[in-house]
């Protein structure tokens, strides 16, 4: 995959779209991405960090307010969001680590 910018990455995620029987919107005012099960009608927000770095940009997601659940039986959140990363930004998940 191509490195995104953050200007690419906040242009793909202005376009509302739909992944994995959620729909996504994202507020780019505020920063904060809306998930929203198609099923079940629950919305979780994310609060989205975008920092440059070398080579690329590093996406991180928060969650601000619900409790995403999986439609999938045994997928965590954490593995979801960098589903919804990969599918959506093109982006590869990077090893978690404290800061």
């Amino acid at each position: 995959p191509k490195e995104k910018s953050i200007p690419e990455i906040l242009e793909i995620l202005s376009v509302p779209g739909t992944y994995e029987d959620h729909t996504y919107r994202f507020d780019r005012e505020n920063m904060e991405l809306s998930l929203t099960s198609v099923l079940l009608g629950d919305t979780t927000r994310y609060i989205v960090l975008l920092t440059p770095r070398d080579n690329g940009t590093q996406i991180q997601l928060y969650r601000k307010e619900g409790l995403h659940r999986a439609n999938k039986v045994g997928v965590d959140l954490v593995f979801y969001e960098n589903f919804f990363c990969g599918a959506v930004l093109d982006a590869k998940p990077i090893p978690w680590r404290k800061e």
